[in-house]
């Protein structure tokens, strides 16, 4: 009986990946009085260590900040409030629920004991819970904490996530699962930026019943591919996930970073050109759609790169040069990007890698961190 129910849930996730219409029917829920503006987010700090979270619109006409009290990672905004969370960068253990409207910080969460965060969350399309990557880093296992949003974001349990160092995490189309990678490295809060067990390494793609915590699929790489750790992840509206990858192997190698999974599917890789491949320096910081889902951006922040893909071809597009570049997130138009980087926030364009700055008044000289959010009256995307 198990095993034709997890069948049956496998074949709902290739359904759902090739009809469109799944991602509209989980926004059916009626519009509440909240701002729909578009507005984009990104934690960032200052040399002096003046950390903080700020929202802003492309114009510069609407922008609130709340402090916080340690490096962010990424952010994620809640659907139908003006509620957004930021986690702490790896291993940090708080979270932060602020309002994008005015920058006030509504609440603080603490990891619970023997648990820190990995710096991602997704909230369900509609809004009641956030999924948060963490560390069981007793017990050397990742796991998913289920907080209830409308409950004061109490913490209402965890699910596995079926491997060693779960990171980013996105919900697919149909609502009812969760895609989350699992970089396959083992780390410790008390040695946080030592990797324990690089030899044996297990990075996997893993596609998780939100509801029971069962794992659906679980896709891995070649064994050739064994150094590569899976880090980051966007997904569109019909399903496709990109993928973005780290090398923890001899830095003269030349690898794919890149790749696209449906369906709980193997990763196929892009591995051409690979002039553009070599410059990104085997680090990719992060990984997101435009507004249409037929594009891909890329960023490797240690080769101060951006790079731009076809997403049904793998096609290389196009790439632009932003000191450190790392955030990204879908611009108000198809094929644009917003890019953050050091002292930079501009707008790029997937077909030519035309870039334009974007001027914050007292941002000149901001560092921004890993991930940027957008949210608009469409929903909400990192």
């Amino acid at each position: 009986m198990h095993s034709m129910e997890t069948n049956r849930r496998k074949a709902l996730i290739l359904i759902a990946s090739a009809v469109s219409g799944g991602f509209l029917l989980t926004q059916a829920r009626p519009r509440t009085a909240y701002d729909q503006t578009p507005v984009f987010a990104g934690a960032c700090g200052s040399r002096e260590g003046d950390y903080r979270m700020t929202c802003f619109s492309l114009d510069g006409s609407r922008m609130a900040q709340c402090a916080l009290p340690g490096r962010g990672h990424s952010v994620e905004m809640r659907p139908f409030s003006n509620e957004a969370i930021v986690f702490a960068r790896r291993p940090g253990t708080f979270a932060i629920v602020f309002d994008t409207k005015s920058g006030q910080k509504i609440q603080t969460l603490e990891s619970v004991q023997g648990r820190h965060f990995y710096g991602h969350g997704v909230f369900d399309f509609e809004g009641h819970y956030v999924y948060a990557t963490e560390n069981d880093y007793g017990n050397g296992r990742g796991v998913i904490g289920i907080y209830e949003a409308g409950d004061a974001y109490r913490r209402v349990g965890e699910i596995p996530s079926h491997g060693i160092g779960p990171h980013e995490i996105r919900i697919h189309p149909d609502g009812d699962i969760l895609i989350v990678t699992n970089g396959g490295i083992q780390t410790h809060p008390d040695i946080p930026r030592v990797k324990m067990n690089l030899p044996t390494m297990d990075s996997s793609l893993c596609y998780i019943d939100r509801q029971d915590g069962k794992l659906l699929s679980k896709v891995t790489l070649p064994e050739r591919y064994r150094k590569l750790s899976i880090r980051h992840i966007d997904i569109n509206r019909i399903g496709t996930v990109g993928v973005a990858m780290q090398y923890e192997g001899p830095s003269m190698d030349t690898v794919p970073l890149i790749g696209t999974s449906s369906g709980g599917t193997e990763v196929k890789l892009i591995d051409e050109p690979i002039a553009i491949i070599r410059s990104m320096q085997n680090y990719c910081g992060s990984i997101a759609f435009d507004s249409s889902g037929k594009v891909l951006a890329v960023s490797a922040p240690k080769g101060n790169r951006i790079t731009f893909w076809n997403v049904s071809t793998g096609e290389f597009l196009a790439s632009a040069n932003v000191a450190d570049a790392c955030g990204i997130s879908p611009g108000l138009e198809d094929g644009e990007f917003l890019i953050s980087g050091r002292n930079a926030l501009v707008l790029a364009q997937a077909s030519n890698g035309r870039i334009n700055p974007l001027i914050l008044a007292g941002h000149e000289k901001t560092q921004w961190d890993n991930h940027l959010c957008k949210k608009s009256a469409q929903g909400t995307h990192s």
